[in-house]
């Protein structure tokens, strides 16, 4: 075998060895190119089957109906809260369940049902124990002249009004339901800056409340409900402690225009010991302004204590109620605004000589 002139042809295939035969690749089959041709093609992904029929009975598609939100009961939530009670006796509670509990006691407290006006028997109910516990214990209230209380029907109790929150407006409702029952709740008129007041306006609703306007105080006579009336208005409840016992004017003499038109009886009743729960020592006018309140009272212990200073003294009380008096529609008009704003004036002086009588009585039980 002859070499070229200029070496090895790069060409030529040199021989192979044995160590060389050993590693060279295998050589490429047919079938092996075959493979990676396959391998080296893209993959195609496989084609979907058509999705199969629904069945006939399926065509229209399901749909959820919507159940009516279940009532709460309340009853419930107190029960609930009990339960909770028991399993943590001894255990420090969480300010949620503070709240929890607080919520669960008030709804516990209201019924499911109001009246047009507000009223709620439950909440009534749930009060009579604390309101008791004032007149009984407390305020140690004596009652006299009930037997004048009609047995039946509707009527209007004309009082002096005192204290500067309505704690008599309850007290005369508690004895009133006390001497003739509990059929029909006796019912009393609210001013308007005590009806809008946040809180204690609502509450004296729900306990049977009114605010005070002809057109109400005529509905509720209507449904045979006795009607308690405060002719002082908010000048009875700012009354200075100087000058408690002393009744004001008595308005422009509605109540008696509203007992002439509906031929229902009035009963004057008098009132010791409201002034002296609240004494009110002076009478903020342009701090009160802004609030809406006609004033801002200044007690011995408001506000210099806070909302304690609002808790009433223990004094002891008076109530008395008068025999009713009866107009007859053809004796006296209704709108001659004269002569009714006399008679207005006789009841109020029939008022202050109760006031004066169960002062006397009180200061010769004293001795």
């Amino acid at each position: 075998m002859s070499r070229s002139v200029l070496g090895r042809d790069p060409f030529t295939r040199a021989p192979a060895t044995p160590a060389a035969a050993d590693k060279s690749p295998p050589a490429k089959t047919p079938a092996r190119k075959a493979r990676k041709r396959r391998a080296a093609r893209p993959a195609v992904a496989p084609e979907k089957s058509p999705p199969a029929p629904a069945p006939e009975f399926a065509a229209e598609p399901l749909v959820e109906k919507e159940l009516p939100p279940r009532p709460v009961d309340r009853r419930e939530l107190v029960d609930e809260t009990e339960e909770l009670s028991s399993d943590t006796v001894g255990m420090p509670l969480a300010p949620e369940t503070i709240i929890g509990r607080l919520a669960a006691w008030s709804l516990s407290c209201r019924g499911l049902e109001v009246d047009e006006f507000g009223f709620d028997p439950v909440s009534w109910e749930k009060a009579k124990p604390l309101l008791r516990w004032l007149a009984d214990r407390y305020w140690r209230i004596q009652v006299r002249g009930l037997d004048h209380l009609p047995a039946d029907g509707p009527f209007l109790v004309v009082a002096n009004h005192g204290g500067v929150l309505p704690w008599d407006a309850l007290m005369l409702k508690l004895a009133v339901e006390r001497a003739r029952g509990e059929d029909i709740p006796v019912r009393f008129l609210m001013e308007d800056f005590v009806f809008h007041f946040p809180f204690l306006g609502p509450l004296l609703t729900r306990l049977g409340g009114a605010r005070a306007h002809p057109d109400n105080a005529r509905r509720l006579l209507h449904r045979g409900a006795p009607l308690l009336v405060f002719p002082e208005g908010d000048k009875g409840l700012g009354k200075l402690y100087r000058n408690r016992h002393q009744l004001q004017r008595f308005g422009r003499g509605g109540f008696l225009k509203l007992a002439i038109r509906e031929g229902v009886p009035l009963l004057p009743a008098a009132l010791v010991g409201p002034d002296e729960i609240h004494p009110v020592v002076a009478r903020l006018r342009w701090l009160a302004r802004p609030l809406g309140l006609p004033y801002l009272p200044v007690t011995f212990t408001f506000p210099v204590l806070g909302p304690l200073g609002l808790l009433p003294l223990p004094a002891r009380w008076r109530i008395a109620f008068g025999e009713p008096l009866r107009w007859e529609r053809q004796a006296i008009d209704p709108d001659d605004s004269v002569r009714v704003a006399s008679e207005a004036e006789r009841v109020r002086e029939r008022v202050q000589q109760m006031v004066n009588d169960l002062l006397d009585e009180r200061s010769r039980a004293a001795t």
